[in-house]
């Protein structure tokens, strides 16, 4: 009976509010006709990152109790609900009731799959994920844990524990710790820890337990979503749904609960809501910027990714010969910097920690500028070039494909012998390797 209650729980949190933001004008034929199905997964993604947006503000300020948790998701759905009046027609009503129904039957089949428990034992990164959301919580925010051990030894015994460095101090390894109070921070970015605790007050453990597993089931919408709006017959789809379920990598990430899933979904959101700005020459869709910070809250390096996208984008507009494209590209920006700024300000100690170990900062920014840039000047060019640009890609489109394929095989191949080497030298096995690759 607990699992049921969570499950609709979850559905109501995530659908009704998801259902206010993102659904357009209704009429009977659109709702419960064909596009009922591809509506839902828009819904639902929308609905998370919607959800996420208000905790995240709630846990940074560490006043993110469970009265005032469920009182800001009542009072965003009545402002919706007052602002988009219109919608509220029996039509409407009956969709969302849908949208709930179907939703919390994902979320309840999930929860009857097998625990898979042994990560809160420890495990990087999954078993801090979820002892971060689990803290999370149990203060009531994204505040220090001040109750550690560490709290209780002086500075010099702290130091037997701590490995330091001139940006950064860590435990466990890489939990950031205040060396003067013994506090331990968060080590991740918030968004899917946040999603964790919500799950974990709706329905314990066991929710959280099956985070991957639930965003798994709930990818499956999402995915057709995106698929409805790329135009691709119904064969099509089905075939695309079916590969997609069978991948064997979403079967790991199911399984494994870190943030790739919900940022699988974030990702397969904003792309169809771009495409819907674009072909409806919107300019201005603060829902995808939305989405986008939501998405870089989640994981740093999301706004790298974009920088392939975005100039993507510009170009498939200007053979298209749609307009708006720079207001949209300015939601984009402004949505992936504010997301940026965000991380740089409450997440400071982890950019430090991986800039020291990746470079992070510079890995994502640099291209993520560039990018920017480049769809900018790709907007501005006359169309006629490009028309000429993209009849000679078609043409080639076989070669510049294999190209890339080789390219990455390539890369992947020299960072995974390097990788290996790096193995080695730990375990004292570098010559052999050396000697296998000659």
């Amino acid at each position: 009976m607990g699992v049921l209650i969570a499950s609709i729980l979850f559905g109501m949190r995530i659908t009704v509010l998801g259902a206010l933001i993102a659904s357009a004008r209704q009429d009977p034929e659109t709702v419960w006709g064909k596009l009922w199905f591809a509506r839902w997964g828009r819904v639902v993604c929308v609905g998370i990152a919607m959800n996420l947006v208000l905790i995240l503000v709630a846990a940074q300020c560490g006043v993110w109790s469970p009265v005032i948790d469920w009182m800001a998701w009542a009072a965003t759905v009545i402002v919706c609900g007052v602002l988009r009046r219109s919608l509220l027609t029996r039509t409407f009503q009956g969709a969302t009731l849908l949208w709930w129904a179907a939703t919390s039957t994902l979320v309840f089949l999930a929860m009857l799959t097998p625990l898979r428990s042994e990560w809160l034992a420890g495990g990087w990164d999954p078993g801090m994920y979820q002892n971060e959301s689990l803290a999370v919580a149990r203060l009531d925010g994204l505040q220090p844990e001040t109750d550690t051990i560490y709290a209780l030894m002086t500075h010099e015994q702290r130091e037997l524990f701590v490995r330091s460095s001139p940006s950064y101090d860590e435990v466990l390894p890489s939990i950031p710790i205040d060396m003067e109070t013994g506090a331990l921070g968060r080590y991740f970015f918030p968004m899917t820890p946040l999603l964790g605790a919500l799950m974990s007050r709706l329905g314990g453990v066991e929710m959280l337990c099956r985070l991957g597993t639930i965003l798994g089931m709930l990818s499956v919408p999402v995915f057709w979503t995106l698929l409805c709006t790329l135009g691709l017959s119904f064969r099509q789809r089905v075939a695309s749904l079916v590969v997609w379920c069978l991948v064997p990598m979403a079967w790991y990430q199911g399984a494994v609960p870190t943030s790739e899933h919900l940022q699988i979904l974030l990702l397969l959101t904003a792309v169809a809501l771009y495409l819907d700005a674009m072909r409806s020459e919107k300019r201005l869709p603060w829902l995808l910027g939305c989405v986008l910070f939501a998405a870089v809250t989640n994981r740093f390096s999301f706004p790298a990714l974009c920088a392939v996208m975005l100039p993507v984008c510009a170009f498939a507009e200007a053979l298209a010969n749609k307009k708006g494209f720079r207001g949209r590209w300015g939601v984009c920006v402004i949505g992936l910097t504010l997301g940026m700024i965000w991380d740089f300000i409450f997440n400071t100690s982890t950019l430090l920690r991986l800039h020291e170990k990746d470079n992070a900062i510079v890995l994502v920014a640099v291209p993520f500028v560039i990018g920017a840039l480049v769809a900018l000047g790709i907007a501005s060019l006359p169309v006629q070039r490009w028309s000429v640009l993209s009849f000679v890609l078609r043409k080639s489109f076989h070669t510049i494909g294999l190209c890339l394929v080789l390219c990455a095989w390539a890369a992947v191949s020299i960072i995974k012998y390097d990788a290996a080497l790096r193995v080695g030298d730990y375990v004292g096995i570098s010559s052999v390797l050396k000697d296998i690759h000659a």
